[in-house]
């Protein structure tokens, strides 16, 4: 988890005109993982940057995302705003 951290700070420190995050949460306990969710998505808005989350974690999708494309089988089942999401 604490490399996956040092990536996410190098990245912002750069002023990415889009962000790309791939599995960002994946290795973090869930404290940190909670924590680390709060400081992107107040990144996000703040900056206002188009950010593009790829993860099989439905709770990071929620925590960061405002709309979902949900592929399964290499096909999308779902698509459109976050609070649309069928469970």
């Amino acid at each position: 988890g604490e490399a996956q951290r040092v990536a996410m700070a190098r990245a912002f420190g750069r002023s990415p005109r889009v962000l790309l995050l791939d599995e960002a949460f994946s290795a973090m306990d869930e404290p940190l993982r909670r924590a680390l969710q709060a400081d992107v998505r107040a990144y996000v808005a703040e900056t206002g940057i188009p950010t593009l989350q790829i993860t099989h974690q439905r709770d990071d999708a929620l925590a960061i995302g405002e709309h979902v494309v949900v592929l399964e089988a290499g096909r999308v089942t779902q698509a459109g705003p976050i609070h649309h999401l069928r469970r």
